[in-house]
């Protein structure tokens, strides 16, 4: 009976258009494309150029990583649920073997858990170069050293805490552990959030409020404000668009900890564009956390600069060279053009066309 309900419901309810899947679908292809190469750059940015190792850029490495996680393990079971629609749903309300609904949900919940924490611990870290400045550089590197370890040795115990009191995924089942596992994770995350709301407030303050010492000219005063509203929109964005994007999972865990957890599942069976949606949004704020550090952060735009100079084709960067090094006026101008050839005060530059011979006049 159980089976014959299941298959009424899942033919009653109501799929989505085609056009829908596949505006979804390619949506969901540009968003993976950009987490995944948007977060992979921030890492190689990172680790490639040692100037870039800061403690802020550090703590953003590790929110990359959880961000690429979250799009490997949320875009499939995008892509999942617009290929067959609510069986996917199924599979993720629990109708997969047992480990692998655990091993799913530890994932997820890790994750989320990352993701959150990193943010405020990135806000700590930027709360103390704000507020301390002068002991910021060594608070800060503890902060790398303890801070990371213990946002992912966290986020593994409060996920496996809710995995191992995972029942049959039926709300009837559920025990009073496994309902204060979930209120003990909402209270977490409300908590989070709260603080990163508060931290990134005291920080917008004190930016805004803060004066040059000294005489200062007008264009200092001016690109200390400009640095201030930068620092404020990107910290604006990053805290929105985090809230915006997990705000149906967050549903979700309000809606069973309060028991109306029927209720919501009914309604993103009803609308199955609710439940498309929020797959996108989870995998969207990756992709989008990565273009933010491009768009707002001086360094990591600066890497990706020095990045696409170095792939630049050969004939270009050739062509570049020839023109500097056929100009006489440069080349005098070059420190390190004397050691060429000092005994006869001349040098000779061989161009990258074999038949073409540049000669300079003898230095003075």
């Amino acid at each position: 009976m159980a089976d014959e309900s299941a298959t009424t419901d899942s033919e009653t309810s109501p799929q989505l258009s085609l056009t829908i899947k596949v505006i979804f679908i390619l949506a969901s292809s540009v968003t993976i494309l950009v987490s995944v190469i948007g977060n992979s750059l921030v890492i190689y940015i990172v680790f490639k150029n040692q100037t870039k190792r800061t403690s802020t850029n550090c703590l953003i490495v590790s929110l990359a990583i959880s961000d690429v996680l979250i799009t490997m393990i949320q875009a499939p079971l995008l892509i999942l649920y617009l290929c067959i629609g609510d069986e996917a749903n199924g599979c993720y309300l629990g109708n997969v073997s047992d480990i692998s609904r655990r091993m799913l949900a530890f994932g997820v919940s890790i994750l989320l858990y990352s993701s959150i924490f990193n943010m405020v611990t990135i806000a700590i870290d930027r709360f103390l170069a704000v507020i301390r400045p002068l002991t910021y550089k060594v608070s800060s590197k503890w902060l790398v050293k303890v801070g990371i370890p213990l946002v992912w040795l966290s986020s593994c115990l409060l996920s496996l805490e809710g995995v191992l009191t995972l029942q049959d995924g039926n709300a009837e089942s559920s025990s009073g552990r496994s309902r204060f596992a979930l209120f003990s994770s909402l209270v977490f995350l409300v908590i989070s959030l709260i603080a990163l709301i508060v931290l990134y407030s005291v920080i917008c303050y004190r930016l805004w409020r803060r004066s040059i010492p000294g005489e200062v000219s007008s264009n200092q005063q001016a690109l200390a404000t400009r640095t201030a509203r930068k620092v404020t929109i990107l910290m604006i964005f990053i805290v929105a668009v985090f809230f915006l994007s997990w705000a149906p999972i967050f549903m979700s865990m309000l809606a069973e900890v309060i028991e109306i957890n029927f209720a919501y599942e009914s309604i993103m069976r009803e609308y199955p564009f609710l439940t498309a949606i929020s797959f996108w949004l989870v995998v969207n704020n990756s992709a989008c956390n990565s273009c933010l550090y491009f768009l707002f952060i001086e360094s990591f735009r600066q890497g990706l600069k020095l990045l696409c100079s170095n792939c630049r084709p050969p004939r270009l960067r050739l062509r570049r060279f020839r023109w500097k090094y056929e100009t006489g006026e440069r080349i005098r101008n070059r420190q390190a053009v004397n050691v060429l050839n000092p005994e006869e005060r001349a040098v000779e530059l061989r161009t990258f066309c074999n038949t073409h011979i540049t000669q300079v006049t003898p230095l003075q």
